[in-house]
């Protein structure tokens, strides 16, 4: 649609550029070239970007392509080896726990919990329980 100038509207362009962009990420996430997650992290940016600026029907569109999507959780996982011995760090994103299991010749023989106050604790816990190990001669994998 355009003006009385015939000049595109800017709603009409909101919508258009909002739709190829939907196009884009669903053609992504077909052909592997995006995971679900990122194909919702896509759609959840894409609606914060445009909600009050396109039309019912695209913010129907947008809220339905991401019910689809599958989220699941998403873990950050470290794993360190000296000698015989395996370290594996695991943080699920948005969990204030990161949980540190040991092996030896393969075989789980011990674990441990270490719980922070909030989620970034953990995420920066990660980074620190990495570099002790390192400290302590591990080689990260």
């Amino acid at each position: 649609m355009t003006d009385v100038n015939g000049i595109p509207v800017l709603q009409d362009e909101v919508n258009r550029k909002a739709f190829n962009t939907m196009e884009w990420l669903f053609s992504s996430l077909n052909s592997g070239n995006m995971s679900p997650r990122q194909f919702s992290t896509g759609v959840d940016a894409l609606f914060m970007t445009t909600s009050g600026l396109v039309d019912d029907a695209m913010m129907t569109l947008m809220a339905e392509a991401d019910a689809l999507t599958e989220k699941g959780e998403q873990l950050e996982k470290s794993f360190f080896i000296k000698g015989n011995t395996t370290m594996r760090l695991t943080w699920g994103v948005g969990s204030n726990a990161i949980h540190q299991d040991a092996f030896c010749d393969g075989k789980f023989f011990a674990a441990k919990g270490h719980v922070f106050p909030e989620p970034a604790g953990a995420a920066a816990g990660m980074k620190k329980l990495a570099a002790r190990l390192t400290a302590a001669g591990y080689e990260p994998l």
